[in-house]
């Protein structure tokens, strides 16, 4: 019974840690999430500012040779805008995968804890028996010991009519 009530407020405080971790996990994502997006659009603003600075550059160039070095910056700026988004999209996969890692693991424990619960029912239920098993072999002996103490009692009297039997018999004769 003690074990049972142990492992109920067990999980119950598991349950109550879950709950209220994942209340402030949630918050805690959703500050990094608009932080994120706030660094995305930050970047994607001076981005296209020095594009447009760079184009402008480019049709104010008066020679081929200063068009030719402004375009080479332009061409710089989209590779590196471009390598910075690839970046981006994988970390963002990275992200995805650790959330869908922590609701496989929190699944995964969800599982053990429940098959947990049911080995502790079955463990209960099984010292049970046990117990119930020991109070009739108990109790078996018990009676066992009082047929085999009436039975020595009967035999004591027995034995002390036997003699007082044959006491009377030597003196009679």
């Amino acid at each position: 019974m003690f074990d049972e009530e142990f492992a109920l407020m067990m999980q119950f405080l598991d349950d109550e840690e879950k709950m209220r971790l994942g209340v402030l996990q949630g918050e805690i994502d959703a500050i990094n999430e608009r932080t994120r997006a706030e660094e995305a659009a930050r970047r994607e603003r001076e981005f296209q500012e020095r594009l447009s600075e760079l184009q402008a550059r480019h049709r104010a160039a008066t020679t081929a040779e200063d068009a030719a070095r402004i375009q080479q910056d332009v061409n710089r700026l989209m590779e590196n805008r471009q390598r910075e988004l690839t970046r981006e999209q994988r970390n963002q996969r990275i992200d995805e995968l650790r959330a869908q890692m922590n609701e496989e693991q929190r699944v995964i424990n969800e599982a053990r804890s429940a098959l947990e619960a049911v080995k502790l029912d079955e463990l209960a239920a099984e010292r049970a028996a046990q117990e119930e098993h020991f109070n009739e072999l108990m109790s078996a002996q018990s009676l066992q010991m009082q047929a085999l103490q009436t039975m020595l009692e009967g035999m004591a009297m027995i034995s002390c009519q036997i003699n007082c039997f044959q006491l009377i018999w030597e003196r009679t004769g």
